[in-house]
């Protein structure tokens, strides 16, 4: 008897031991479950915001005609890759270069003093977009201003103006 009653201890034991290893298991799948749907709402979103700043800058663009208006997806995404405003981009170009409409060799932001030569404006984006992230204080355009158009080369302060002027055109 005394085995017997040892026997239904431990099978009833097991079998608590069982059902929490199920209870631990769906609770895990549950979670895994609610963390990927987490994950993929946040990589929607993500999407639909770029594709929300793509159109605005290509909107933008093609507003004053910019042949820089096909590479807005490129701009945007390689703003984005260097932690760059997505808007400072087009701003500079459109001071620059009138959005590209007189920029040899691509070069729309006067890079080098205007003297580099890019073979693509996706070349030229890639480029300029990692110079001002590597070399360019980029969360403030008073500073790229001063450094980008100093005041013995241009008109800073109006070159300061004019990028903010774009930035505030391309949208918040």
């Amino acid at each position: 008897m005394k085995i017997f009653i040892g026997l239904l201890i431990i099978i009833f034991l097991y079998g608590l031991t069982t059902l929490k290893s199920q209870q631990d298991a769906t609770r895990s799948y549950v979670t895994r479950l609610a963390t990927e749907r987490h994950q993929r709402e946040a990589v929607a979103e993500r999407e639909r915001q770029f594709r929300f700043r793509v159109a605005r800058v290509q909107s933008f663009l093609d507003k004053y005609s910019s042949p820089l208006a096909s590479s807005s997806s490129v701009l945007v995404g390689t703003a984005d890759r260097f932690n760059l405003d997505y808007r400072l981009l087009p701003a500079i170009a459109g001071v620059e270069s009138t959005f590209c409409k007189y920029a040899p060799n691509f070069n729309c932001w006067g890079w080098g003093r205007g003297l580099t030569r890019f073979t693509s404006f996706n070349q030229a984006i890639e480029v300029i977009a990692k110079g001002l992230a590597q070399n360019y204080d980029t969360r403030d355009v008073r500073y790229i201003g001063y450094k980008f158009c100093p005041p013995t080369d241009c008109n800073t302060e109006a070159w300061i103006k004019n990028v903010q002027i774009f930035e505030k055109e391309v949208g918040e």
